[in-house]
């Protein structure tokens, strides 16, 4: 393992986003979405954590903005709508999970721009019913369980640094 990268278990990027989203005024049910969603990202696209800490720099509101931007994906088949279109990019961290919801329900779905990786900004998502669905295989998800995720020591640290703010940090709680 290379010392710019560190080993972590899914669950502990779920904490750490789930807290520091807590720290940035997220309240606990949209914390714990964004804990969902950016770990999802991490372990099949990469750079959930690194969108996570754009969006959680960028100012105080927009954590929670793009969250609620983000949760219009999810309404687009009650509403039987095939495309969404925001006027603020909304980062594929913040829609991949739903989008791989859609795709075991047999949905499928383009972006535009294409998604690459978390920190991709995606402007319109489109639905399709007639586009054949590619459902994530399960091994990216299972490695992850068993062996851990590498993610970049830089960015783990400042999401730790960021976490540990809310109410106590797990050292100090360790420490008691």
């Amino acid at each position: 393992m290379n010392s710019l990268k560190t080993v972590v278990a899914p669950r502990e990027i779920k904490d750490q986003i789930e807290r520091g989203s807590r720290v940035f005024g997220c309240e606990a049910s949209g914390a714990y979405r964004l804990g969902e969603d950016i770990t999802f990202c991490e372990i099949h696209y990469g750079k959930g954590i690194s969108s996570w800490l754009q969006l959680a720099y960028s100012n105080l509101d927009s954590l929670t903005e793009a969250l609620k931007r983000s949760f219009s994906i999810g309404a687009l088949l009650e509403q039987e709508l095939l495309e969404v279109h925001w006027d603020t990019p909304v980062p594929f961290a913040l829609l991949a999970r739903s989008l791989h919801e859609y795709e075991q329900h047999g949905v499928g779905w383009s972006c535009e721009p294409d998604a690459v990786s978390g920190n991709s900004e995606i402007n319109r998502v489109y639905l399709s019913s007639d586009k054949p669905t590619s459902v994530l295989s399960s091994n990216k998800m299972d490695e992850a369980l068993s062996y851990g995720i590498e993610v970049s020591t830089i960015e783990w640290n400042k999401l730790d640094e960021i976490a540990s703010q809310f109410l106590l940090s797990e050292k100090t709680l360790d420490g008691l």
